[in-house]
């Protein structure tokens, strides 16, 4: 089964793990968040991140391509996921990973403020798999759109999205969901 570690056990479980990230701005800082409340002139950025954990039970390594785009209230973000996985010859723990696993996930958004610092709509696709030498329900197209009203900037905000999952292979399950939430950040 799933082996959960605390914290406070530190990497008693595994090795030490290496995250690195680069960020560019050529055109100004882009601001807090995706949503461009100050609806101001053209940003622009690239993002990329790279991650490496060599457990003592599984092998990670992942990167992350990212780009965001801002300007007069609209907002569009663009992002490319992909890690993969290899097994312990001598795993510390049981039921980990039973194979090498590659997944990705590529995901875009599109929003706009219609009312600026108060009211937004966003559009967003999502398309996930979960093995890539798999065609089984972890293929998704994953499709939402929502509404969100800032009390605060980004400090305090309702949301109301509708998600609507499909799965590409496998079989289709009844599991869109509509969430209403509050969100608050310090």
């Amino acid at each position: 089964g799933y082996g959960e570690t605390a914290a406070l056990e530190g990497n008693r479980f595994s090795n030490l793990a290496y995250v690195a990230r680069l960020e560019l701005a050529p055109f100004g800082p882009l601001g807090k968040g995706l949503p461009d409340l100050d609806k101001g002139g053209f940003r622009g950025g690239l993002g990329g991140a790279v991650y490496y954990d060599d457990g003592k039970s599984v092998t990670t390594f992942g990167y992350e391509i990212d780009l965001l785009v801002k300007v007069a209230g609209l907002h569009l973000c663009a992002e490319l996921i992909h890690d993969s996985s290899s097994p312990a010859s001598d795993p510390t723990t049981t039921g980990t990973l039973p194979t090498d696993t590659s997944r990705l996930t590529f995901a875009g958004e599109v929003g706009y403020v219609i009312l600026a610092e108060q009211l937004g709509v966003t559009v967003r696709a999502e398309l996930v798999d979960d093995d890539v030498d798999l065609d089984d329900n972890g293929d998704q197209l994953v499709l939402t759109g929502g509404v969100q009203y800032w009390f605060q900037r980004h400090h305090l905000a309702a949301t109301l999205e509708y998600t609507h999952r499909a799965e590409l292979e496998g079989l289709e399950l009844d599991n869109d969901s509509l969430l209403l939430q509050l969100q608050l950040q310090l």
